[in-house]
């Protein structure tokens, strides 16, 4: 399902919207949006905050959401134009608010962008913790130059899946061309744009490098990567919750979870928290 924004406090003219997963005890949101960073009424704002009346949650424990910006450095003879990023602070919070910690080092570029890929859990929750059965995962190139990720995690849930994985070494000019792979294993019912994170840093940047990408009918495709995620000490990496298309909404406190998995299941139990 879709849910909007009735109002923000920071300026934004037009509903924000975002697709979502949403249950008694947690909350999976994708979507992005820019930040006007020129606004008076995102100058007078101590923390973003959305009102999204469909909200599941009172209260929410703090999670993250990527913010992306877009640098130009000169460097006297030339000038370089760069997409940098990292993450901020979000979370739930009363009154049916999406709060989003502000970022002021990024005021200077004018505007940002926001996106969510976050799963947000029940402040307080106490309870049984089920853990999640692992779903293999197979990438499968179309373009010349291929490389399997050094890690792979993935979790497929009713309305929601969880995927991770990076690119812990590099062949050739894998980053210096457009990536596309269809993820056997992954479903084919998700839809969301994300980034693929980290490169090479440099001195005086308020981020490393992040590109744009997206899943969709399980194929993962980055249009522009960057040659620097190449650079010595970087682990290109997704990280993110993805909202199944079809599943809404669930009532079911367990979320799909497989108690039977593999990696076995916990009656331990838990709070979460700040």
């Amino acid at each position: 399902m879709t849910i909007s924004s009735n109002t923000n406090n920071f300026g934004h003219t037009e509903a924000i919207s975002f697709k979502a997963f949403l249950s008694s005890d947690m909350v999976v949101l994708n979507g992005r949006f820019t930040v006007d960073t020129t606004s008076a009424e995102y100058a007078a704002a101590g923390v973003l905050e959305i009102t999204l009346p469909d909200l599941t949650l009172s209260r929410s424990a703090i999670a993250y959401a990527y913010i992306r910006g877009v640098e130009t450095v000169d460097y006297g003879s030339f000038s370089s134009t760069y997409a940098i990023g990292t993450v901020v602070k979000t979370w739930i919070g009363e009154g049916g608010k999406l709060c989003i910690e502000k970022f002021s080092h990024y005021d200077d570029l004018g505007g940002y962008e926001l996106l969510f890929c976050t799963m947000f859990a029940g402040k307080g929750y106490r309870g049984t913790v089920s853990n999640f059965a692992q779903t293999a995962l197979t990438f499968t190139y179309e373009t010349s130059v291929t490389l399997n990720p050094s890690e792979k995690v993935c979790i497929v849930a009713e309305g929601w899946c969880f995927l991770h994985f990076f690119y812990g070494s590099y062949a050739g000019d894998f980053f210096r061309q457009a990536i596309k792979a269809a993820i056997a294993g992954l479903p084919t019912d998700i839809c969301a744009d994300i980034y693929l994170v980290g490169g090479g840093q440099q001195s005086g940047h308020k981020g490393c490098w992040v590109a744009e990408a997206r899943i969709e009918d399980g194929t993962f495709s980055v249009p522009e990567p960057s040659p620097t995620s190449a650079n010595t000490g970087a682990d290109p990496f997704v990280f993110a919750f993805l909202v199944r298309d079809g599943v809404a909404e669930s009532t079911d406190s367990s979320d799909g979870s497989d108690d039977t998995g593999s990696a076995g299941n916990s009656e331990t139990s838990s709070e979460s928290s700040e």
